[in-house]
C-alpha cells in the first residue's frame, strides 16, 4: 500500500487502508469464515457438525476468544452484519433443554394495565372494564354471576352474589377479612352455579 499510494514511512496504515478501499486481514478472515459456514449449512444442513454451528448463533456474542471455533464462527458473521443471511435455519434448542413433561402446568402470563385515572373513577372504570370483557363471551343461555365480599370497621363482614333476579347475602363471622368475604362471594356463587340445572 505504501509503494502503490507512495505514501511517506510515517503514514498510518488505518490512512492507507481507507485511501486503498481495502479490507483489513481480520475482515477477510471473518469473510471467508462466513462463506465456509454458509456453504456447509447448505450442503450438509442435518449434520452434527451444522446443528453445532447453529447453536453457536444462540449463545451471546463473546466479549474475548474462548478457544472455541464454532463459536468463532458465529461471531465471525455477526461482525460482518451477516448473521441472518447465513444462520437461516430456525432456532434449536440448546443442548442441555428438556421439554417440559405433559403433566407440568401450563405458564400463564398476567399484564396488568397501568392506571392513569383519578381513584374516585376506579369503581366506574373496572365496570366499564368488566362489561367490555363480559360481553363477548356471554350469550342467551349464559348465566351471569356478581360476586361481591367486603369488612366493616366494626369487624363485620358479609358476602353476597347476584345472577339475573336471584339475590344472596351471607353473613359471615366477625373479624373475617374483606378477602375472606369476596372468597365466600365466588364460593357460593360457584356452589349455585353447580346445582342449578343448565338450561
Amino acid at each position: 500500500m505504501r509503494a502503490i499510494l507512495n505514501a511517506p514511512r510515517w503514514t498510518r496504515i488505518v490512512t492507507m487502508l481507507a485511501e486503498c478501499g481495502l479490507p483489513t486481514i481480520r475482515h477477510r478472515i471473518y469473510a471467508r469464515a462466513a462463506l465456509a459456514m454458509a456453504r456447509y449449512l447448505k450442503t450438509c444442513p442435518n449434520s452434527t457438525l451444522a446443528a453445532h454451528l447453529r447453536h453457536g448463533f444462540q449463545r451471546p456474542p463473546n466479549t474475548r476468544p474462548d478457544g472455541d471455533w464454532v463459536h468463532a464462527m458465529a461471531d465471525a458473521a455477526r461482525a460482518l452484519g451477516v448473521a441472518d443471511l447465513v444462520r437461516c435455519d430456525p432456532d434449536l434448542a440448546v443442548p442441555d433443554h428438556f421439554p417440559p413433561p405433559p403433566w407440568a402446568p401450563k405458564t400463564f402470563q398476567v399484564i396488568l394495565p397501568s392506571r392513569t385515572h383519578p381513584k374516585q373513577q376506579l369503581p366506574a372504570l373496572l365496570r366499564q372494564e368488566s362489561i367490555a370483557t363480559i360481553a363477548p363471551l356471554s350469550t342467551p343461555a349464559t348465566r351471569l354471576y356478581f360476586t361481591d365480599g367486603s369488612a366493616g370497621e366494626n369487624g363485620k363482614s358479609g358476602s353476597a352474589f347476584v345472577s339475573g333476579a336471584l339475590q344472596r347475602s351471607l353473613r359471615l363471622p366477625d373479624n373475617s377479612s374483606a378477602f375472606q368475604a369476596e372468597l365466600v362471594a365466588l364460593l357460593s356463587a360457584l356452589h349455585h352455579a353447580c346445582e342449578s340445572p343448565v338450561p
